[in-house]
C-alpha cells in the first residue's frame, strides 16, 4: 500500500512539474505580451505538454488498474464465501444407492 502512494505521489508531482514548465514562461516574464512565441517559449510549452500528458495518462491508467484489482478481489471474495453448488450429473440417492446414476441416465431398451 505504501508504494502504491509513492507511485502516486511522483505522477502527481510530474503532473505539477509539466504545468509548471509549460505555464513557467508566461508567468515568469520571460515571453513578452503580445508577441509571437520564441524558440525558448514553444520548447517549454512542447516539454510541459509532454509531461502533463505523459502524467495524467500514468495517473489515469494506474487508477483504471487499481479499481480492476479492486473489483477482481472483492468477486473473489464474494466466490470464496458462497457454498459450493451440488454438481448437478449426480444425485442425492448416489449416496445410497451407487448403481441409481448410471440406472437414470441409460436409455429404456425396448424389447
Amino acid at each position: 500500500m505504501r508504494s502504491a502512494r509513492l507511485v502516486v505521489v511522483a505522477l502527481v508531482v510530474l503532473l505539477l512539474a509539466g504545468i509548471w514548465t509549460f505555464v513557467g514562461p508566461f508567468a515568469l516574464g520571460l515571453q513578452p505580451s503580445f508577441s509571437t512565441w520564441n524558440t525558448a517559449t514553444r520548447n517549454a510549452m512542447a516539454t510541459g505538454g509532454a509531461l502533463m500528458v505523459t502524467a495524467l495518462g500514468a495517473l489515469i491508467t494506474y487508477g483504471i488498474l487499481a479499481v480492476r484489482q479492486v473489483l477482481a478481489s472483492a468477486a473473489q471474495r464474494v466466490d470464496e464465501d458462497r457454498p459450493a453448488t451440488p454438481d448437478p450429473r449426480t444425485s442425492p440417492l448416489q449416496a445410497f444407492h451407487p448403481g441409481t446414476l448410471e440406472a437414470e441416465t441409460k436409455e429404456p431398451r425396448l424389447p
